[in-house]
């Protein structure tokens, strides 16, 4: 769900309450109509101060996108978590990113510039986000950490091999790459609302011989792949206390939120993929 896009959507008057109307979200195509639009939308008379409210929600949004959207160059982010949080799209269908195969696929989480200075939390890193695609069967096999390890005795130079070689080596069909960008999560608290962060980019990549003509990587079309992060409040790192609880904290929301690419699921967060 791309949540920048809603604000081109939200110019459409809101009607005489006991009319059946249609969000220009659902208009776009960015909000799936309920099953019987006629319930879902329609605003009966005896409601009609409920209607005021649903109303308002409506014209507060359309307001902000025409007052603040030339301010701030256009509604983004910041107008998408508005609508989140007047309600808007919660409990929608979302739809996977993309399907992983059926064959065996390595999960593999790249720290190649040593921005984790926790070794154990790349590894729970991964170990959970396996744990989630078998939980959610967005992934049917799942080759075990061991094996990789083993690899990596047989192999000291292993972190040299590509990540689609190293898939290749371990029987693997895909390799769902996981690549460290960014890793904070320190004992002292520098800022209240970032005091620990992990930001990386999520891309899928084939393990098997290319076709003529095909590229490696199969998910997404963009080489800098999808960028996720994950942020912890000063009071989350104070609860933690040490770092190995923060990074496994950072960790496991993380790991649900990959995960979250690739199999279907109810929006109950604000979801926003670069």
């Amino acid at each position: 769900m791309s949540i920048p896009s809603i604000c081109r959507s939200a110019s459409g008057a809101i009607r005489a309450p006991s009319l059946t109307v249609a969000p220009p979200l659902v208009r776009e195509g960015i909000l799936a109509p309920a099953s019987n639009p006629h319930s879902a939308f329609r605003i009966p008379h005896s409601a009609f101060a409920r209607s005021l409210t649903v109303a308002s929600r409506w014209a507060v949004f359309t307001v902000l996108c025409l007052v603040a959207g030339p301010l701030i160059g256009g509604c983004g982010y910041a107008s998408g978590e508005i609508l989140y949080m007047m309600g808007v799209g919660r409990g929608q269908k979302v739809e996977a990113q993309f399907r992983l195969t059926d064959g065996p696929i390595l999960v593999l989480v790249d720290d190649s510039t040593q921005l984790v200075d926790r070794p154990m939390t790349t590894r729970y890193l991964a170990d959970r986000l396996a744990q989630e695609l078998i939980k959610k069967k967005a992934a049917k096999k799942i080759i075990p950490e061991q094996t990789l390890d083993a690899l990596r005795q047989r192999e000291p130079d292993l972190h040299r091999r590509g990540c689609r070689e190293v898939g290749e080596m371990v029987g693997a069909k895909q390799v769902l790459w996981i690549e460290i960008r960014d890793f904070l999560a320190g004992e002292q608290i520098e800022s209240a609302a970032e005091a620990a962060y992990i930001t990386v980019s999520v891309k899928v990549i084939s393990a098997g011989e290319l076709e003529p003509g095909k590229r490696a990587r199969l998910w997404p079309v963009s080489p800098k792949g999808r960028i996720l992060s994950e942020v912890l409040a000063g009071s989350d790192c104070l609860r933690l206390k040490t770092k190995d609880a923060i990074g496994r904290e950072l960790a496991d929301k993380l790991a649900t939120q990959v995960a979250r690419l690739f199999h279907d699921h109810r929006l109950d967060r604000l979801e926003s993929y670069k």
